[in-house]
């Protein structure tokens, strides 16, 4: 099968503008001739085309750890030794039974998470930090089909609309972490990352959100502080011949670099009073944008009283992201998308083997309680500037532009007149270069 990200290479380089130079000029070949991967490959340089089969063992939770703080609203971290590849990481969590009037939304493991930093052992840069709701982001996009994205929904928390709950009672939750060695996406699967080209650890941050964002309800004082458990399982490969480790070489010849693409994401926020009239549409600029390859942007909006833990007519609801009409976005004047009505809609049913719809269920409230849900279908917006849409979170290098900052006009139609919040992620070529045990992070 031909992959595109076959970006994992020994190339050799000296200072950080020459590795990016190289980098940038290998990108054309690498899309036009990415060569084949046998089905148990960890390996392969794209300039020659050679494949490098080499015989593994995977194991799936050998690895795990706990977060070592369980406080909401605190920050933890687990710390995965560079000794193996990496692939999926995944958590499971507990909360205990919960008092009277406090209730949990849908996905309310996913919806734990404020931010995720991480660090490549030693690197040049301190760390790379996703929002919480970039991560959402990515995790539902990444899903091929809505159906998929109803079952990881589902295992990232049921919601829980009746309460106090019976004593004992556990609420587990299951979820994969988005990094950039663990996707969820399976049609274009993405290479493991080997830890052990790094002189130190893989350090991954952990910030959870305040009670007040997580639970819902008029017991929000009541409400468990903290989860009874929250850990991280790994699945890991090792080589069955370690002399075929690329770590060897690497070290034995500075010049050496290991590339490893992946999909930088950087996250903006605004707060916005909706417009349900054609004729004067909601008007937002898109800001802070870098100067790279931006590759796609993903559009969350949803109304800013779903996202908090009130007792009101609208519980929190975090991922009832709205289903906007006449979606336009233009480059100085220049149109690049176009969505009259629900319009993105088929784009979506176009780009990927199944619907774009995210299957959820909103909180809403029943006099004073219990809540009772109601299943909606919500959309994450997704805009593509590249001709493969589906390949993009496999992590492969696309063929894109790139642009200045404060050029990108935004335009669409919300269902209500109400306060909104949107949240745009934007998506960029990148890879990390593995020289003498440190990574630097490249985003071309």
């Amino acid at each position: 099968m031909d992959q595109i990200n076959a970006l994992q290479t020994q190339t050799r380089g000296g200072d950080a503008q020459a590795i990016v130079e190289g980098i940038l000029s290998r990108k054309a070949p690498l899309m036009s001739n990415p060569g084949s991967v046998v089905a148990n490959n960890l390996y392969y340089d794209s300039n020659s085309v050679a494949v490098v089969a080499a015989e593994c063992v995977s194991n799936y939770g050998r690895y795990s750890q706990s977060l070592t703080s369980l406080q909401l609203g605190s920050a933890g971290n687990f710390t995965i030794p560079n000794s193996s590849f990496l692939s999926g990481m995944y958590v499971y969590a507990e909360l205990p039974a919960l008092p009277a009037n406090v209730f949990l939304p849908r996905s309310w493991l996913l919806n734990s998470i404020a931010q995720i930093s991480f660090i490549l052992g030693s690197s040049n840069v301190s760390q790379i930090n996703i929002s919480g709701a970039s991560h959402i982001a990515q995790l539902l996009l990444s899903c091929e089909t809505a159906e998929k994205r109803n079952e990881v929904l589902r295992l990232a928390g049921d919601e829980v609309t009746s309460a106090p709950q019976a004593p004992g009672t556990v609420n587990r939750a299951y979820m994969q972490l988005q990094l950039p060695w663990s996707r969820i996406n399976s049609l274009m699967k993405k290479l493991p990352f080997d830890t052990s080209l790094l002189s130190s650890p893989v350090i991954v941050n952990i910030q959870l959100k305040q009670q007040a964002d997580f639970f819902t309800g008029s017991g929000l004082a009541t409400a468990p502080q903290a989860f009874s458990r929250y850990t991280v399982f790994a699945n890991q490969i090792d080589l069955m011949d370690k002399e075929l480790s690329l770590a060897i070489p690497l070290m034995r010849d500075p010049g050496l670099m290991y590339s490893y693409p992946f999909t930088y994401v950087q996250t903006s926020t605004q707060n916005f009073v909706g417009s349900a009239s054609s004729s004067s549409p909601v008007s937002l600029i898109l800001t802070g944008l870098v100067n790279a390859d931006l590759v796609g942007i993903s559009l969350q909006i949803i109304r800013s009283d779903r996202l908090t833990g009130g007792n009101g007519s609208s519980p929190l609801s975090p991922l009832a992201y709205e289903r906007v009409q006449n979606l336009l976005l233009q480059y100085n004047g220049l149109t690049l998308y176009d969505s009259p009505g629900q319009m993105y809609r088929l784009y979506d049913a176009q780009d990927l083997p199944g619907s774009g719809v995210v299957p959820y269920s909103v909180l809403t409230a029943a006099g004073a309680g219990p809540y009772v849900t109601t299943p909606a279908d919500a959309y994450i917006q997704f805009i593509p500037f590249t001709r493969l849409r589906n390949t993009q979170f496999g992590d492969m290098f696309q063929n894109s532009f790139r642009i200045a900052n404060n050029v990108l006009n935004l335009g669409f139609i919300t269902p209500e007149n109400v306060p909104y919040t949107l949240t745009s992620t934007y998506y960029y070529n990148a890879c990390f270069g593995i020289q003498q045990g440190q990574s630097n992070l490249i985003i071309s």
